[in-house]
């Protein structure tokens, strides 16, 4: 047998044995690198896993910044809020002198003699709400603050004053408390600032003097004044009235 075999391979040229070695090789080879290639390819699930967190993109760092952005921008808003309150606070202050420090005759006893018509009051009043910083509720308190006996009011409130505030007429809201407390506001706060007494002011003092003030007791509707049949009866600004006979004869006076 092994004589025919070698006589069998001794027939076979070397170019046929060259060729079906040559063969042999690649088709051994190919299989190899295929076994490579799949090998190489055969991927564990943790590694799949790991690739898909590697390729998907970074949101969180964008993320991040925008958070941090716009907590920059609030603490600089709160910053700028807390800065502009401190301001309108000391602008507040510096518009309105602390009169504290300013005693009027008969306080004590809430009895300041008024020199002031209620119209004069609420002009006042409109001008003084017109400053910067000044609110409604901070001037009720001040207001409030005037009063010093147990039969003063408990509180001044905004309803009150809007109530005093949208009156016409010189002895309209006489009795009302804002009326009483603006007057003794609004002359601490003359002396405060060194202010001379108005044309106006010194009227009233002359015509209310005797009576120890504007009447701030009796409203007027509960005012009464005679007069005879037929005689003619008018106001000024001040509260003075004039009486006009029949002869043409004239009669002055307050109430």
């Amino acid at each position: 047998m092994a004589n025919n075999e070698n006589n069998v391979l001794s027939d076979v040229s070397p170019n046929t044995r060259r060729k079906r070695a040559h063969a042999e090789l690649e088709k051994s080879g190919g299989n190899s690198s295929n076994d490579n290639t799949k090998t190489s390819n055969s991927k564990s699930p943790n590694d799949k896993k790991q690739e898909k967190v590697a390729d998907k993109p970074d949101n969180d760092a964008p993320s991040s910044k925008k958070r941090k952005t716009s907590s920059s921008t609030s603490s600089a808003n709160n910053k700028a809020t807390k800065s502009s309150g401190q301001k309108a606070k000391s602008s507040a202050k510096d518009a309105v002198p602390d009169v504290s420090d300013i005693h009027l005759e008969g306080e004590e006893e809430d009895k300041v003699p008024v020199y002031e018509t209620c119209d004069m009051i609420r002009r006042k009043i409109d001008q003084y709400l017109k400053k910067p910083g000044v609110t409604q509720a901070s001037f009720c308190r001040d207001l409030q603050a005037q009063y010093h006996t147990p039969s003063g009011p408990k509180s001044i409130t905004s309803s009150q004053l809007a109530s005093f505030r949208g009156k016409k007429g010189y002895d309209k809201g006489n009795t009302s408390s804002v009326f009483y407390a603006a007057y003794c506001y609004f002359e601490k706060l003359r002396i405060k600032e060194g202010k001379a007494k108005s044309k106006d002011r010194q009227k009233m003092e002359e015509l209310y003097a005797q009576q120890g003030g504007f009447n701030i007791k009796t409203t007027s509707n509960n005012k009464r004044l005679f007069m005879m049949k037929g005689e003619g009866l008018k106001y000024d600004k001040y509260g003075q009235f004039t009486i006009i006979g029949h002869n043409g004869r004239t009669q002055t006076g307050v109430f």
